[in-house]
């Protein structure tokens, strides 16, 4: 009997550890609950008025039980951030990237990156772009010049905010 209960001992560790080995980065499958009506006190349905509802990202946004999951840490490894100041489009006036996930009115989730502009004392909507879907994570490293919006830290799903003279893009056509 006790070599019974030591096979499926063995059996259920082998399992477990066989589940941990294809358990996917915390993420790829994070979601996050929108819950606020402004990002940097500009009202959302100044940025898109289909929006019901968003969640800016940041650190304190992700559960510590998922940073603790793993030691690796790609977000300071890489110098990724949830949202970076500086003059995006060289205009010698300060801009603000920012991501987050949104719910609008409808019910539906997605991502987004918000460009903002410096004005006076405030901030004003520059730039929205959105990704329908999972509200789930995104963020934002600047390399070589370009801001780059990524889907996840260790993957191509990446997007590189331009600027044509008149207006900003996304170019998701280097991803991978």
């Amino acid at each position: 009997m006790t070599k019974k209960i030591s096979t499926i001992i063995s059996v259920v560790l082998l399992l477990a550890s066989l589940t941990y080995a294809f358990t996917y980065a915390w993420w790829l499958t994070i979601e996050f609950k929108p819950d606020a009506l402004e990002i940097e006190h500009i009202l959302i349905s100044e940025i898109d008025k289909t929006w019901k509802k968003v969640k800016v990202l940041s650190i304190d946004a992700i559960p510590k039980d998922a940073l603790e999951s793993d030691p690796y840490d790609p977000i300071k490894e890489f110098g990724y951030v949830f949202s970076y100041a500086g003059d995006l489009n060289n205009d010698r006036i300060e801009d603000k990237a920012i991501v987050g996930v949104y719910e609008d009115t409808s019910g539906n989730f997605g991502r987004f990156l918000v460009v903002l502009t410096r004005f006076k004392k405030n901030w004003k909507m520059s730039f929205v772009s959105k990704i329908p879907g999972k509200p789930g994570f995104s963020i934002l490293r600047f390399s070589k010049g370009t801001l780059i919006w990524s889907l996840c830290m260790e993957c191509g799903s990446r997007g590189e905010l331009l600027w044509d003279g008149k207006k900003y893009s996304v170019d998701w056509s280097k991803s991978n």
